[in-house]
């Protein structure tokens, strides 16, 4: 469970604006936020399905998410949403304001 969110969470991390980059222009990706929501509602669907399986397996996250009342699921998912959003920034950052992006 860990190495698969450490996984993603480096592709989230350190990917992601650079193939924002190479794939969009300086002001689509301004734009862009419509394909990047598309990409993030698979990262959740991902995201549930690792989850899901962590509460099967480990006992201490099953027992964290009932104590937590779901909030730690909800947690996660919001992670991932700002994770999303910094990368749009650093793909924006990074054609507007070069001082800023370094």
């Amino acid at each position: 469970m860990q190495l698969k969110l450490l996984g993603i969470n480096a592709h989230i991390n350190g990917d992601l604006w650079q193939a924002l980059r190479d794939s969009y222009t300086e002001y689509e990706i301004q734009n862009i936020s419509k394909t990047v929501f598309l990409f993030h509602q698979s990262l959740l669907y991902i995201y549930k399905g690792v989850y899901d399986e962590a509460i099967t397996a480990n006992r201490k996250i099953k027992t964290l998410h009932t104590l937590s009342l779901g909030l730690s699921e909800k947690f996660g998912k919001h992670l991932l949403r700002k994770w999303r959003k910094r990368q749009i920034k650093l793909a924006t950052l990074y054609y507007f304001k070069q001082n800023r992006f370094e």
